[in-house]
């Protein structure tokens, strides 16, 4: 195998780059407990895509080798304007009519959660009082990692691949292309890991048992730019100017023991 010489985060904006994604997403969903039945897979196709695809940034996470970048893990944000590359998406879906149509159908409810949440009411009225103060809010979700980088000794490379990934989404959403408020669900047991970068339980409820995900333990939660502590804050602008600069986030390809990815600058 070629060598691994970095990975490499960016916003995905080719049709085959987003195609890779939805791809990536229908293996690790479709081998999911709770979610292997979702309507939003097509095992026709191999993908899996939805209504909120269309309003929504997609960005990635590259191993840069030798001969080429390959895409080890993805993730969108969902929010109420037209995605850029919406363009980009239907060529990706040109060979399958159906998931055109997916794609072109307006989803019932403005972000993800608020279509299925069990406080799907009360997250909506905030939302709704937030879009009326002229605030932008998204929601971030469908965060894959490819299976092969999560199992056995890869495991620890993945807490720190993890780690970087949520660092450049963080820097992309909180500096780049600035959200006010970024909403996301998360299993209880990863809370932790989500409030070092600036998110806090969603209210009393924040924690539940959800229903779609076979009653998983669930926390939902909300962050924002000012929640960030003032280390986190100059690391995510540090990334956020190296974004702006060069289109792309290069990370250095070894990954320590401790599962820590450096920046490369």
């Amino acid at each position: 195998m070629p060598k691994l010489t970095a990975f490499v985060f960016r916003e995905l904006k080719t049709p085959a780059e987003l195609r890779d994604s939805f791809a990536l997403r229908y293996r690790v969903f479709s081998d999911t407990p709770g979610l292997a039945h979702a309507r939003s897979l097509d095992a026709a196709s191999a993908l899996d895509v939805d209504g909120h695809d269309r309003w929504s940034r997609h960005f990635g996470l590259f191993a840069r080798r030798e001969d080429g970048d390959a895409l080890v893990a993805a993730l969108r944000v969902t929010g109420l304007d037209e995605s850029p590359h919406v363009g980009a998406m239907r060529v990706a879906l040109a060979e399958y009519p159906s998931l055109e149509v997916r794609l072109a159908t307006v989803p019932d409810a403005p972000l993800p959660m608020l279509g299925y949440h069990v406080e799907r009411e009360r997250i909506g009225a905030v939302v709704r009082a937030a879009v009326a103060r002229g605030e932008r809010v998204v929601e971030a979700g469908r965060l894959v990692m490819a299976p092969e980088y999560r199992r056995g000794r890869a495991r620890v490379q993945a807490m720190g691949l993890a780690r970087a990934f949520v660092a450049a989404v963080t820097a992309q959403m909180g500096f780049v292309t600035p959200a006010d408020w970024v909403f996301s669900n998360c299993v209880a047991g990863h809370r932790a890991f989500y409030r070092a970068f600036g998110f806090r339980d969603e209210g009393p409820g924040a924690v539940h048992l959800e229903p779609a995900l076979d009653g998983i333990a669930v926390v939902t939660l909300r962050g924002c730019a000012a929640w960030l502590d003032p280390g986190t804050r100059v690391m995510c602008q540090s990334l956020a100017a190296q974004l702006v600069r060069d289109g792309e986030l290069v990370l250095d390809g070894a990954v320590s023991a401790a599962g820590n990815a450096a920046p490369v600058t």
